[in-house]
């Protein structure tokens, strides 16, 4: 069984009106590359920026 491990990642929305909204969702994977992945695949309309170990 593979071990996963939690990611914080930078999700950077921007609405219509080009407000831009920072969130922070965790996300249990692999790598970090697998939760930027899993992340761009959950906001595909968003800007996926930064992947820390939490």
């Amino acid at each position: 069984m593979a071990t996963t491990q939690k990611f914080k990642v930078m999700v950077v929305i921007k609405d219509n009106h080009g407000v831009s909204r920072t969130i922070y969702p965790i996300i249990e994977a692999g790598t970090d590359l697998e939760a930027k992945r899993l992340a761009q695949a959950q906001y595909p309309d968003a800007s996926v920026r930064t992947v820390t170990k939490v």
